[in-house]
């Protein structure tokens, strides 16, 4: 994974262009048959994207366990 300190402009642009191919490679495969699922090239994270990532996994962790809250045994 690449450091915040290397992602520059033209690190940017490396990484969509290879992301298109990709995706262009994907269509490809999947106009002839084949199956191909493109991984996503590697970005940095920042702290502010791992704090986000924790909290829309706390609240679907809250929503889950809303709906399967054990049965009250009455």
């Amino acid at each position: 994974m690449p450091g915040i300190a290397d992602w520059d402009t033209n690190a940017i642009l490396q990484t969509q262009i290879l992301a298109a191919i990709r995706q262009l490679a994907s269509m490809v495969a999947s106009a002839n048959g084949g199956k191909y699922k493109p991984q996503p090239p590697p970005r940095p994270v920042t702290a502010v994207d791992r704090a986000r990532e924790a909290r829309r996994r706390r609240e679907v962790n809250r929503l889950f366990d809303l709906f399967t809250a054990p049965a009250r045994e009455e």
